[in-house]
Order: C-alpha cells, then structure tokens, then sequence
C-alpha cells in the first residue's frame, strides 16, 4: 500500500497512517517557542541558506569567469564542471551538517535534552550524552 499524500510505504493498515498523522502533528505542536525554535525554525532557515548557496554559487561563478560582452576568462565547460562539483560539495556538506545538528543524537537533541535537565553542553559531552 502506498500513500499518496505523505508518499510512505504503509506497512499495511489506515491505522499506521493515522497514528503517524498524530505524532506528526504533537510532534509540531506541543512544542515551546525555544523547542520549537531549534528544531522547526532554525532547520527551515538552515534549508533556506543552503538553497542559497546551491543557486547563487552557480550564478556568480558564472557572472564572473564568463563575463557578457567580453571573452571568457575560463573557458565554459570548465565553468559548467566546477559548478557541478560546487553543487555537490555543498549538498554533501549540507546533509553532513544537518545529521550533525537535526540527526539522531545531533546537537539539537543533545541541547534540548540538557535544558530539561538543567545541564549544559559541556556537562552532556562529559557524561555521553
């Protein structure tokens, strides 16, 4: 069974679906501002400068080493090559960086289970967590 509105393989019961709707939708909504902070609006800023640099690195290397007008200062295909692995190295550096700080046991978890504990940063690294 395949959901078209969430585009998740069901395992199998409207039940699932539901239940996975629920938290989804606790998950967004029970949470504080400075909860909801870190994990809501900082995740879709982080998300919004990554579509930056994804669209504007191409565009300026292309403003620049191939200036209209006047000959090309490098020639195009190597343009076109190193804003390729430009795109990429920021998508690998972007998903390196968002598991880093969203991921499972990511800094957000971490920071956020210390402010329910009234430990700091420091302290959760010296205990492991």
């Amino acid at each position: 069974m395949f959901c078209l509105k969430c585009r998740l393989a069901l395992p199998g019961s409207g039940a699932w679906h539901a239940s996975w709707r629920t938290n989804r939708f606790r998950r967004h909504s029970e949470l504080g501002w400075t909860e909801w902070t870190f994990r809501e609006l900082f995740r879709y800023l982080f998300g919004v400068g990554v579509l930056a640099l994804v669209v504007f690195v191409p565009l300026q290397m292309d403003q620049s080493w191939l200036p209209s007008g006047s000959p090309a200062l490098v020639p195009p295909w190597i343009v076109v090559l190193l804003a390729l692995l430009a795109v990429c190295g920021i998508g690998a550096v972007a998903l390196i960086g968002y598991r880093a700080i969203w991921g499972p046991g990511g800094w957000v978890h971490r920071h956020l289970a210390g402010r329910s504990t009234g430990l700091t940063d420091s302290d959760n690294a010296l205990l492991g967590r």
